[in-house]
């Protein structure tokens, strides 16, 4: 009975162990998504639990935001992935995303809120497909793989949109 005991007892010991609050520490980001003239969103990844913040600074006038709303997943590991809305900013203004775990090589990220201008025209760019020859085919259709990527270059866009496959053989 004893020895089952003991067993049971070193079966929980990595769990005891492994489950202790680490200080988090950044695995991914921060990274800026969305941006309108008053608000912002912020995705970040950390790894560890404790103590941790993530807070806009504004550069024209040093003023500190909080996030208005968080939603956070996490998984078992303790790897966390966190999105951070922010209201309340003004337009034109930059913002820098300050956090707790900011080390002395920390990414520095900013952005700058979208001035009230009026909408204009955008211009799409949408690729796909590109086929990458080997062999005996690259002698056949030599430069096929770069030829979607000159006319990407040579097009005005405001933005890509890629489709399909990315790249095939």
């Amino acid at each position: 009975m004893n020895h089952c005991v003991y067993v049971l007892m070193l079966l929980a010991l990595p769990e005891i162990v492994f489950s202790q609050n680490t200080s988090p520490t950044l695995t991914a980001g921060p990274f800026v998504g969305a941006v309108t003239t008053t608000s912002a969103k912020v995705w970040i990844g950390y790894q560890g639990s404790g103590p941790f913040t993530v807070t806009l600074r504004d550069r024209a006038d040093n003023n500190i935001t909080s996030p208005t709303a968080t939603s956070k997943i996490g998984d078992r590991d303790g790897d966390t992935s966190m999105i951070l809305d922010f209201s309340g900013l003004k337009a034109g203004h930059s913002y820098q995303v300050a956090y707790s775990l900011m080390a002395k090589n920390a990414p520095v990220c900013s952005f700058t809120a979208q001035t009230e201008a009026p909408v204009r025209d955008m211009n799409f760019l949408f690729g796909s497909c590109a086929y990458m020859t080997t062999g005996f085919l690259k002698i056949v259709f030599p430069g096929a793989e770069v030829r979607i990527f000159r006319h990407m270059t040579n097009t005005k866009s405001d933005f890509m949109v890629w489709l399909g496959d990315n790249i095939y053989y």
